[in-house]
């Protein structure tokens, strides 16, 4: 086998593997992998890996609501303002 043939099924067995690769794919590495014995190995290989399920991603984040959001800004600018109610009133008051 050449070394491009080689090259072309290495590239191409993830995606026979995941059961993606078009029918002309499909039966040109099945081919390949008979006739050589390296490809052959590489395909073992890579058909042991574990596969990872395909599974939704569970995020572990608190998701808020519009009103929460809201809540939280306005509970932000009522402490930044009694803040600055605070450190106006103190200059006022001590003259500073």
């Amino acid at each position: 086998m050449s070394k491009f043939e080689c090259d072309l099924t290495a590239d191409l067995l993830p995606v026979y593997l995941d059961g993606k690769a078009s029918p002309e794919t499909v039966a040109y590495i099945q081919e390949h992998i008979k006739a050589c014995p390296q490809c052959r190995e590489l395909y073992d290989a890579m058909a042991g890996e574990i596969k990872i399920p395909e599974s939704p991603v569970v995020i572990n984040k608190k998701i808020r609501t519009p009103k929460q959001r809201m809540w939280r800004f306005v509970v932000i600018y009522c402490l930044i303002f009694a803040a600055l109610v605070v450190g106006v009133s103190t200059i006022l008051i001590w003259g500073i």
